[in-house]
């Protein structure tokens, strides 16, 4: 692939590579894939389907299905036949105490065939076709992985990355790292969207952004590699985007894993290396230093962010608080360790102190301590 496209100006290679993300993003997130799914395949049986039974009557409820050529729902109890629209997502059938059915059947049926569900009544209240939320989050991981990957290869195929040096070979997986947070948030927020005409405008935009995102992200690890061999005038004005790039990502690590619902231990999995990658492989840029000053600048800046997780974990606080100050503590420790400030001078220092005294304020006037209510 190198050989194809050796000839080919460096930029428009990084043009193809976030196009090419992007596009697969956009194919992977359309809602015009299951649109073609849904017609030439059977209707999905309905989901989340309860059935409560009483002496009087059959109380059915399910998600509403969203096979985008449903024709209609039909129930089947006994001998009787209910047709319902294809919007519908309960039914109460009136019945004798003395002839309560055994059995009940659940169509989805569209313009060419049927899918049915057949619920035993025998055992009382019944849920059936529960949808699993750990398909939802596979599917979004493995659509992650693929434009990841696609980022990666991409890198090293098409725009041609050497992989000469170490901290080349660290640097190439920067892209992918630092744009997964993004992947993954949108992906997020379009697995929640029910109207599919809203995610298809939704994916298209989310599709554009992530182009030129991936664009300047490509661009920042080639000059960063380039530098390596030479020296180019762009050098540091990549190192300063490479630093805001990790700045972004890690605060959209922290939003996507420290406000869910994980446990302390794990939020440490999740958070922790993807931090250390990204502190890591921004040091090691750096002039004059070893790949194991890189590490021990990136353990210490991680293990005081993972500190700090764990304090604000347990801290009576609205973790958006929470996240805003781990943000500003990464982005301090970062700073200098990436020497931005090539003086550290008392002003710089007053910067820091300011913006810690701010986030201390926010946490003691906003943190709730039962019934004594805040501190202030």
């Amino acid at each position: 692939m190198i050989k194809i496209v050796k000839n080919i100006p460096v930029r428009l290679r990084m043009v193809w590579v976030a196009g090419l993300a992007a596009a697969f993003f956009f194919v992977l997130t359309t809602p015009i894939i299951n649109w073609v799914t849904d017609i030439i395949t059977p209707p999905d049986e309905l989901a989340n389907i309860t059935v409560t039974t009483s002496t009087e009557s059959i109380k059915l409820r399910w998600s509403r299905s969203t096979d985008i050529d449903l024709k209609k729902i039909v129930i089947e109890i006994g001998d009787s036949q209910f047709e319902l629209s294809r919007t519908a997502t309960e039914y109460e059938y009136d019945i004798d105490s003395d002839s309560i059915p055994e059995q009940i059947k659940i169509k989805s049926t569209d313009y060419f065939t049927s899918t049915t569900t057949t619920i035993d009544l025998r055992e009382g209240t019944v849920t059936a076709n529960q949808q699993s939320g750990g398909n939802i989050t596979l599917g979004i991981l493995f659509r992650t992985f693929v434009i990841t990957l696609i980022l990666a290869y991409g890198m090293y195929a098409i725009v041609g990355f050497e992989l000469e040096s170490f901290k080349s070979r660290i640097l190439i997986f920067y892209p992918a790292v630092s744009i997964s947070p993004y992947v993954l948030i949108t992906l997020s927020f379009l697995i929640t969207e029910q109207f599919q005409f809203n995610k298809f405008i939704l994916s298209f935009i989310f599709s554009i952004v992530l182009y030129v995102i991936s664009y300047f992200v490509l661009l920042t690890t080639n000059i960063l590699n380039t530098a390596l061999e030479v020296k180019i005038p762009l050098e540091q004005a990549a190192r300063a985007s490479q630093f805001i790039f990790s700045l972004i990502s890690s605060y959209l690590i922290l939003i996507l894993f420290f406000g869910a619902n994980f446990n302390f231990f794990e939020k440490l999995v999740l958070i922790g290396p993807p931090v250390f990658y990204l502190t890591f492989s921004s040091i090691l840029m750096l002039e004059h230093i070893t790949a194991q000053q890189s590490v021990i600048r990136s353990l210490g800046i991680t293990q005081t962010i993972l500190y700090a997780i764990f304090v604000l974990s347990i801290w009576p606080v609205n973790y958006v608080y929470a996240i805003l100050s781990i943000a500003v503590v990464f982005y301090i420790l970062l700073s200098i360790a990436l020497e931005i400030r090539s003086n550290l001078n008392r002003y710089v220092w007053v910067e820091y102190m300011v913006l810690v005294a701010l986030i201390t304020f926010l946490l003691v006037i906003n943190s709730s301590w039962g019934i004594n209510g805040t501190l202030l």
